[in-house]
Order: C-alpha cells, then sequence, then structure tokens
C-alpha cells in the first residue's frame, strides 16, 4: 500500500504543494510522494479506468516505465542560464 493519503481539495498546500492542489480542485485524482513507482501504482490500483499519469520531475525517475516522454519548456526564459552550474534559485 502507498503511505500517503490522496491530495484533496481541503489538503494543505504547506504539506503537498500548490500544484497538486489545483490538480486536486479540478478533479484529477492526486498523489504526492517519493516514491513514484509506488504512487502510480496506488493511483493505477484506486482509479483502474486512468489512461494517463503526469509526474513532476518524472524524467530522472528512470523506474518508471513509460510509453512517451513530453517535456515542457518556457519558450521566452529557453534553456539553462549560460552557467555551467546554477548561480540563483530555480523557479
Amino acid at each position: 500500500m502507498f503511505g500517503q493519503p490522496p491530495v484533496t481539495p481541503q489538503s494543505s498546500a504547506q504539506l503537498v504543494g500548490d500544484e497538486p492542489l489545483l490538480l486536486a480542485a479540478a478533479g484529477a485524482p492526486v498523489v504526492v510522494g517519493r516514491n513514484r513507482v509506488a504512487a502510480g501504482q496506488y493511483l493505477l490500483q484506486q482509479h483502474p479506468d486512468l489512461q494517463l499519469l503526469l509526474t513532476d520531475d518524472g524524467l530522472q525517475h528512470y523506474r518508471l516505465r513509460r510509453d512517451l516522454e513530453l517535456v515542457v519548456l518556457d519558450g521566452a526564459r529557453g534553456l539553462g542560464n549560460g552557467h555551467l552550474f546554477l548561480s540563483r534559485a530555480v523557479a
């Protein structure tokens, strides 16, 4: 069993984050957890009709089986800041 409760519109943004809270408020089933595989399995068990899982930072979780990867970029800011290492907070 997945150890975290599902995110609901009444969840605390301090505990789950603002993006999961917005998705839950829109009616999407949402869970938050470090183990993306366990979180995905939990969602699929609870909602067997799901056909798509969206993950935050999912590209870095290689244990997630995937059929397709999409990357969304900010066209105005482009890639990187010209420095080899981070020189400011990532927003």
